[in-house]
């Protein structure tokens, strides 16, 4: 279980650095999975981003640092944690018609899905109902 969460912003960023060091070294679909779920033991509040106004979104830093979370900041939780990785990927506001979702998730090497289903790596190919509204690169965010 992610604990970082309880500690304090400075003890949180240096945690979240630790851990992505620990995690890195794993094979692809391990490590993606165990981002996953690192991210789903955040505490979720209200509304944090704007998936719309990514000009406002906070940098990977500020987002640890603050702690204030909802499930479109998580995902960018999650694409800054492969950024700092190294790992290309973006963030991708995503809408599903059939299942009334809209919402940030993060499309890993155009295969890979993190946050559209909780707690689980989707394939893209296997979102049948979805269509990309608009991507951001993590390079351009950070």
């Amino acid at each position: 279980m992610n604990t970082a969460w309880q500690l304090t912003p400075q003890e949180r960023l240096k945690e979240w650095r630790k851990w992505r060091k620990q995690v890195e070294s794993q094979d692809d679909e391990d490590c993606l999975q165990s981002i996953v779920d690192w991210w789903k033991f955040t505490p979720i509040g209200s509304r944090a981003i704007d998936p719309y106004e990514s000009t406002e979104w906070p940098n990977p830093w500020e987002l640890i640092h603050t702690g204030n979370f909802d499930e479109n900041a998580i995902a960018l939780g999650m694409a800054y944690t492969l950024h700092l990785m190294d790992w290309p990927c973006e963030v991708v506001l995503l809408q599903d018609m059939k299942k009334q979702f809209i919402g940030l998730v993060v499309l890993v090497d155009n295969t890979y899905i993190m946050n559209y289903n909780y707690g689980t790596v989707d394939k893209l190919r296997d979102l049948t109902n979805c269509e990309i509204v608009n991507r951001w690169s993590t390079e351009d965010l950070v």
